[in-house]
Order: structure tokens, then sequence, then C-alpha cells
């Protein structure tokens, strides 16, 4: 059996051993742990670089800046719009030139009459008694007149009986001055006559006439197209002729009387060919031509405006008179060209001066590329452009885009 001491040493070996064993263990564990806090800041760290690599702001593409349209080939047209009424060409105003009852109206509205027909008739006892009293008046002054050349007759006769008195010796020259004056007296009276004969004729006349304006007739043939007179009204004349029928010369055949604006009448030219629209056939359009341009101005709440006569062929009828047309004057045309939208000619990149002249800018490696053109003809969405280089693939600039916008630094905002 060992000493006590020997066991004593020996535990205490035993003990000193087991404890450099947990420090060691310790010591490995904490190098373990300083070795996963280094991975995990490691793997954050590439996390993050990670992160910021992949929100780091791309390079705008230059295609992605602008907004381009292709270019096109087509007919460019430009027009003067403008609105008007519809009415015939010739238009004639039927009225009465004798005051009265209207006896009986023989036409209505939308009938066609003809050159000379009877349109009303007016009540006529009353210009019959006249007439006959003006017959009667005439015959009295004719009778007259025939009493005044009897007279005349006799006077003369008197008067060479005084002058073959007076040369015999056996008249006094007072009977010859006499039977002188007799004969100018009788002369006088016959001319008087003549006179009342005339007057009464004319009087004649003038009733005959009131007679045959007692019968309203069609000036012109056409259709009527207002009637203002029932029979039994009563017509006064006396101050202004009324208005009893408005006639339209021919329906097949009508103008349009057009509002040119003063900026837009330079260009409008007699002969040009133009369209136009009314309310009742929305879908359908209507050719007219420009006949005359007139040169009075017309003010209305401060525009100027100069007025145009269109001829419109009406012979399906459709059209009637004072209906509203929205008209369209083509003033010039291109057909079969280059085109391209206005917004184009317009554009000019941020922070470059815009150059002197027509031009388009198309998309290239570097940035926009300037290519002048010769603009034409607009019709106010394209254009007609004459350019080298530049085909229907051609896609030209017309604004920028949102990413555009950022790239050049622009608010995006549109007022």
């Amino acid at each position: 059996m060992p000493p006590p001491s020997d066991n004593v040493e020996t535990a205490a070996l035993s003990q000193g051993s087991a404890l450099h064993d947990v420090i060691e263990a310790e010591a490995r564990r904490e190098s373990r742990r300083k070795l996963l806090r280094f991975v995990w800041l490691g793997l954050f760290l590439l996390a993050a670089a990670a992160g910021a690599f992949a929100l780091r702001p791309k390079p705008v593409l230059e295609s992605a800046k602008f907004r381009v349209v292709a270019m096109s080939h087509g007919d460019v047209v430009h027009t003067v719009s403008a609105t008007g009424r519809l009415e015939s060409r010739r238009t004639v105003q039927v009225g009465a030139e004798l005051s009265g009852r209207v006896a009986e109206v023989l036409v209505d509205y939308d009938e066609q009459v003809k050159a000379g027909q009877v349109l009303l008739r007016f009540e006529t006892e009353s210009l019959r008694a006249q007439v006959a009293q003006v017959k009667a008046q005439l015959r009295a002054a004719q009778a007259a007149e025939l009493q005044a050349h009897v007279d005349a007759e006799e006077a003369q006769r008197q008067l060479a009986r005084s002058q073959k008195l007076f040369a015999a010796g056996a008249g006094s020259e007072t009977q010859r001055e006499q039977a002188e004056s007799a004969v100018k007296m009788a002369s006088a009276r016959i001319s008087a006559a003549s006179a009342q004969v005339e007057l009464q004729k004319a009087s004649y006349e003038l009733v005959r006439t009131n007679m045959d304006h007692a019968v309203v007739r069609a000036p012109i043939s056409g259709v009527v197209i207002s009637r203002s007179v029932e029979p039994g009204q009563a017509i006064a004349a006396a101050l202004q002729s009324p208005v009893l029928f408005l006639i339209a010369e021919d329906l097949r055949e009508m103008r349009v009387l057009v509002a040119i604006d003063e900026a837009d009448v330079g260009v409008v030219h007699v002969g040009q060919e133009s369209t136009f629209t009314v309310d009742a056939y929305p879908t359908e359009s209507f050719k007219a031509q420009v006949h005359e341009i007139r040169s009075a101005p017309t003010l209305t709440q401060g525009v100027v405006t100069y007025e145009a006569v269109l001829f419109v062929d009406n012979a399906e009828r459709k059209l009637k008179p004072g209906m509203t047309a929205s008209v369209k004057v083509r003033t010039q045309s291109a057909p079969n060209v280059l085109r391209v939208p206005n917004a184009a000619l317009r554009f000019s990149p941020p922070n470059q001066p815009s150059p002197e002249g027509s031009h388009v800018w198309l998309v290239g490696p570097s940035g926009p590329t300037m290519v002048s053109v010769h603009a034409g003809v607009s019709d106010g969405t394209d254009t007609a452009i004459e350019a080298t280089g530049l085909g229907d693939t051609s896609e030209v600039i017309v604004d920028l885009t949102p990413e555009g916008r950022k790239a050049y630094g622009l608010d995006d905002k549109r007022k």
C-alpha cells in the first residue's frame, strides 16, 4: 500500500492535468468563436458589397433616352377649317305692289313653281269699279276733245266771214279781231281737251296695271321656301312692299357662305376644292369649290373674317337652305411624299443650341445626330420634307422619355 504522501501527489497531478485540459478546451472554443465571427463578418461584407453593386445606378442607353417615331410616305394636305351656312344660289323675295285683301293663295311650302305661275290673287271689286270710272272719264274727255274740234272749225268759219266783210268794207276791225281771238281760244281748248284725254288714258293704264298687280306671279322658276300670307289677310303696301313668298331658283345647285379667318384668307383662292359636313349627315362628306372671296370684312367680337362663296352640287336634294356646314378648304397638297411628325421638327436635345433652319434628330451611338431637311406642306400633324439619307425606316426623335429626362436632369412633371 503506497504511502499517503504519494496518494496526495498523484491526486494533485490528476487535478492539474484536468484543469489544463479544461483550459485548452476553452481556448479552442474561443478560437472557433472568433473564427466564426470573422466568417460572418466576411459574409456580411460580401453581401453588402453585392447589394451595393446590384443597386448601383446603371448607365442609360442612348436609345432609351428618346422617344422615336418612324418616318413614312403618304399624302400631306393643308386645309383651312371654317363654318358656314347653306343657301340657294339665287333667292327672290316676292312681294305685293298693291294694297288690298287676299282672295286666294295658290301655292304652299316646298312647291315647285314656274316663272309666270300665279301665286296669289287679291280681291278686285274696288279695282273693277275704278276701271269703270276711269273708262267713263276717258269717254267724257274724248267727247270734250271732239267738241273742241267742232268749236274750232266754227271759229275758223267765223274768221273767214269777218275777213271777207272787212275786205269789202262791210265789217269792222273789231269784229275781225274778235273772230281771230275766237280761233285762238278754240285751238287752246283743243289742246286742253287733248291733254285731258291723255290724262284719262294714263289713269286707265294705271288702273289696268293695278288689276294686273292683283295677281301675283312667280318671277323665276324654283321652289317656294317660305310663305307668309293667308287667304283673307289684308295687305298694306303703302310704305314698304311686304314679302309674301321666298322662292329659291334651283336647290340642285346651292352655295355655302363661309367665314374665313383673316389669318387664313391669304391662302384661300378661287377654284380650290373643299369638303364639308352637315349635322343631318354626320358620316357623309360633300364636295364644294371656292367661287368667290369677298373683300368686305366682318367684325364679330373683335375677330375679323371674310366671306367666301362655295358652289355645291346638290343633285340628290339632300342639302337644304339654312344648314350649318363645317368646311375644310384644300389649300395645298403634296402627294406621296416623305413626311415626319411636326413634333420631330420642333425637338432639340437639352443643353444644345437650336440650329437655324428645319432639321430632325436621329439616335446615334454617341448621342443625337442632327439631319437638315427642307420642310414643305404641313397638315397640322405631319409635314412633308426633303432630305438626303432619310427613308421610311428612319426613326426621328420626337421627345425625351422619362429616363432621358432624368439623365439630363430635367423634371419629368408635365404642366
